[in-house]
């Protein structure tokens, strides 16, 4: 693992759920147009504990999980918290990048694989959060896109830009 670490600005809490928010509902939208069914479940404390977003059923008639997450930066890389991966048992992973009007599908399980295989090759980055009086930071790195599709069978959509 490359040692140095790399940390950007600090987000307010309530800056980073309303980001988080409108990403999900960008999304969701998108999975209702594009699926047999979608069942949000963000609000069930049963899939709050595994960090999953929706239940969809494609139209094969096969349930999945999701997990939903929104990167803000428009670059040619995509930001994995090591944390959410981790906890995660979503069999897929929805990540918006609503500046490039980017929705990419990721098997989160061959992420997950694919991360812990190459870990070394990355700088591991810090963002610091924040509510209150309270600070906290979570820890992740930002391989390419097209590195993280290569690895994890995935697959890319337009969506409404921001």
């Amino acid at each position: 693992m490359q040692t140095e670490t790399k940390t950007e600005t600090i987000h307010g809490w309530a800056e980073k759920l309303a980001i988080g928010k409108a990403g999900e509902e960008v999304v969701q939208r998108w999975l209702e147009q594009h699926a047999q069914a979608v069942r949000d479940v963000r609000d069930d404390p049963v899939f709050q504990r595994f960090d999953i977003d929706y239940l969809v059923t494609d139209h094969a008639g096969e349930q999945h999980t999701v997990e939903v997450k929104t990167d803000r930066r428009a670059t040619d890389k995509l930001f994995i918290e090591f944390q959410a991966l981790t906890k995660s048992t979503a069999e897929f992973w929805l990540m918006l990048a609503p500046k490039t009007g980017k929705l990419y599908c990721f098997r989160r399980a061959l992420l997950l694989e694919y991360l812990g295989q190459n870990l070394g090759r990355f700088y591991v980055f810090t963002i610091q959060s924040g509510r209150g009086g309270q600070r906290w930071s979570v820890q992740g790195v930002a391989p390419s896109i097209t590195d993280l599709m290569a690895a994890s069978e995935g697959r890319v959509w337009d969506v409404e830009p921001e």
